[in-house]
């Protein structure tokens, strides 16, 4: 009966229809209860590839009821997520989501980075390149 469930949840994810897209500015990001504030860390292409990778962590945003914070470490490889304690995110949400992903970091590729939300449906992209990380000066948008 479990191998009927998971395969219901396979063909359910693969029909929603729902193609990668967030909101990157800052001015739209109502998941926060505060200031919203952005992440910059590594290189255009790492960035990148962390979206990339993302997609398949994430799932459709219409499938959480809570808000949902979602970090990733500095190899770009690993993700967690962290529900927010209430109706919207606040810094202490983010600073517990840190620290559950990083617990038992040891190298710098362990260190996490916050790089999306969720919230009422919408997915949210709060890292971006470093300004180190990339010769270019036009805005990062990592579904376009």
């Amino acid at each position: 009966m479990q191998f009927i469930t998971f395969i219901s949840l396979i063909v359910l994810a693969s029909s929603s229809g729902w193609t990668p897209s967030c909101t990157s500015d800052e001015a739209e990001f109502d998941f926060y209860a505060a200031r919203p504030q952005k992440f910059a860390f590594g290189t255009r292409d790492e960035v990148a590839q962390a979206y990339e990778r993302l997609v398949d962590n994430v799932g459709n945003p219409e499938w959480y009821s809570k808000p949902t914070l979602f970090y990733v470490t500095g190899a770009y490889t690993q993700f967690t997520k962290a529900e927010c304690a209430g109706d919207k995110c606040d810094a202490m949400d983010v600073f517990n989501g840190l620290q559950q992903c990083s617990s038992g970091a040891q190298a710098s590729a362990d260190t996490c980075y916050p790089i999306a939300a969720v919230y009422n449906s919408k997915l949210y992209c709060l890292l971006e390149p470093s300004r180190e990380g990339t010769n270019s000066s036009e805005p990062f948008h990592p579904y376009e």
